[in-house]
């Protein structure tokens, strides 16, 4: 995606968030599920999974299913989803994905983020070069890792679980429901 086709989808998910919270009473899990509605349609090309497909997913296989984690190292370094791996949101390659990885033949890869837009990003980038080496289904986890949380789905911080989450920056900090 052009720089330029970038901004107007940021843009539009900014005026759509401003809108769904002009509305009252409203929440984080509604303002988040509008964004992700918006993510959907300004990626057609890319397949969304639900988190509860996700979670069904990671129960019923491990060594098939390949997490991404599409967020800067401070953002990682706080919290992802058990088992995921990072990889930068500005990759043009899947060279750190294979290296950290291993083969992707006969992978599912399920890339994730804040939201869902720098791994839907990503998935449009080099999506075909991870099909290429073998990964048999790409999805974008829908509400990204904020979604997650708020649906109190573990969490770690390395090797300990942890219920913290780095919100990306002050003002997306309103798609985050408060601590349980």
């Amino acid at each position: 995606m052009h720089r330029r086709n970038w901004l107007m989808v940021v843009t539009g998910l900014l005026v759509s968030a401003a809108r769904v919270f002009a509305e009252t009473p409203t929440s984080p899990e509604r303002a988040l599920e509008h964004v992700a509605h918006v993510i959907e349609h300004s990626f057609p090309d890319v397949a969304h999974l639900t988190q509860q497909a996700l979670a069904d997913l990671l129960e019923a296989t491990d060594k098939t299913v390949v997490l991404l984690d599409v967020r800067s190292s401070d953002e990682f370094a706080i919290s992802r989803i058990p088992g995921a791996i990072r990889i930068d949101p500005s990759a043009k390659s899947t060279s750190g994905i294979v290296s950290a990885v291993g083969s992707l033949e006969g992978k599912t890869i399920v890339a994730y983020c804040s939201i869902g837009l720098r791994s839907s990003r990503l998935l449009v980038r080099i999506g075909q070069a991870m099909t290429d080496r073998g990964a048999v289904q790409l999805y974008n986890l829908r509400g990204g890792v904020f979604q997650w949380r708020n649906e109190q789905r573990p969490l770690s911080a390395g090797p300990a679980p942890t219920r913290r989450i780095h919100p990306y920056s002050v003002g997306w900090r309103q798609y985050l429901s408060d601590e349980p």
